[in-house]
């Protein structure tokens, strides 16, 4: 690796960890922010959701502007779009001025995934999977870190504050990014070059878009897990036996520390990403174990329950760079954007209808039904993963019936 992919790397790792910082302010402010404003679970719910859609929904057209203005200058962009829109929601003078802001910061996040993604798999490295295991444990960092300074702020100061810190370390970043040189084949595409499909030629007719549903179908239920169990981890170890006096400032170190676990299952993941011969066995056996994880968090309590979502946290954050390393492959390098796009605004999009729909569930069952609720929707999602292996298995018979080369017995 030359040293401006290693600069370009720590830049992506930069934005990974703020582009997740900010979005997990929000589960440790959500008390304060219903009690100064009188909301429900929903209420606020739905208020974190317009922030999370966004997350996801413009990951898409983010995707389409990568490959046009190219990655790394649209991860520039959403730094410094999520540094001002952070300051925004920390300066908010009503609920409506919040909900724009977290709205914005919701649009300027969504740019991440793609572009760095897009940059990583550009790169000429032998391991690629080991970089995007990097890459996905910076994110985790930032998970893990986020709630604890979050909560550490909170026990001596405004809900606000948070923001206002990420903010200043937002703009930081950006004008790192500024500094760093856009290498060659990370430019956009030069004009009149030949535009090129968002999969690969050597798919067999009539699988290639059936496998990339179903590879998205297991990205957005594992949205679904992701969005619902961050979300209100802050909520259930609230109501936890084995959480103390349930300050803030041990709520939130406590969801950090049952986090930072996801940042080994990140760097594993990345690791195996490059060992596995079939990508996709690994994200089978992830959401398998996981169903019974989930369900068992929905019926304990107590030292039980957090070793248990110290698993959960574990286990589940190692899907990610395999699936990352599977698009990777799956896809051509000009339309990698897109392809990203693509699955993390499935991802991000429809896993944030866990925040308000879990708040309505919250309201009238309990925060232990969620989990229970997930572990269902783990099911559904190995069922995803393996439509996808069976269709790349037709697929990869297809193509030995299509290959007009004679066959050595």
């Amino acid at each position: 690796m030359s040293r401006i992919q290693r600069h370009l790397l720590i830049l992506a790792c930069l934005s990974h960890a703020l582009c997740h910082a900010y979005m997990l302010i929000f589960p440790v402010v959500l008390g304060p922010i219903k009690q100064q404003y009188g909301f429900s679970f929903l209420g606020v719910g739905t208020v974190g959701m317009v922030a999370y859609f966004c997350f996801g929904l413009g990951a898409m057209p983010a995707g389409l502007l990568i490959d046009k203005v190219g990655p790394k200058r649209m991860l520039t962009i959403g730094l410094f779009g999520m540094a001002l829109s952070s300051l925004a929601i920390g300066l908010t003078p009503s609920v409506a001025f919040m909900m724009l802001a977290m709205f914005a910061l919701g649009c300027f996040a969504s740019i991440h995934h793609p572009a760095a993604l897009a940059m990583i798999s550009m790169m000429k490295v032998e391991r690629k999977g080991r970089a995007f295991g990097i890459h996905a444990v910076a994110g985790s960092i930032g998970i893990a870190a986020a709630p604890f300074i979050t909560g550490a702020i909170l026990s001596q100061l405004d809900w606000r504050y948070p923001y206002l810190l990420f903010a200043l370390l937002g703009l930081m970043a950006a004008f790192f990014s500024l500094q760093l040189p856009v290498p060659e084949g990370l430019e956009r595409r030069a004009p009149g070059s030949p535009k090129l499909d968002a999969l690969p030629e050597q798919t067999a007719p009539g699988y290639a878009y059936q496998i990339f549903v179903a590879l998205c179908g297991a990205s957005a239920l594992f949205g679904l897990i992701y969005r619902g169990t961050l979300t209100y981890f802050p909520t259930l170890f609230a109501q936890n036996g084995a959480a103390l006096n349930g300050s803030h400032l041990w709520i939130g170190s406590l969801t950090g520390l049952i986090l930072a676990f996801g940042a080994i299952g990140q760097f594993y993941g990345g690791v195996a990403s490059d060992r596995l011969k079939t990508k996709a066995h690994g994200t089978l056996f992830i959401f398998v174990m996981s169903a019974p994880l989930l369900v068992g968090i929905g019926f304990t309590q107590g030292v039980t329950q957090l070793i248990l979502c110290g698993l959960l946290s574990l286990l589940v954050f190692t899907f990610q760079p395999i699936q990352n390393h599977i698009i990777a492959e799956a896809t051509k390098q000009r339309r990698r954007g897109v392809a990203y796009g693509v699955n993390y605004g499935l991802l991000f999009g429809f896993g944030s209808f866990a925040a308000s729909v879990g708040g309505w569930g919250i309201d009238r069952f309990g925060v232990h039904a969620i989990y229970v609720c997930m572990g269902g929707v783990a099911i559904l999602a190995a069922g995803a993963v393996a439509a996808q292996l069976i269709l790349s298995h037709r697929s990869a018979l297809a193509e030995v019936n299509l290959d007009p080369t004679p066959q050595q017995m």
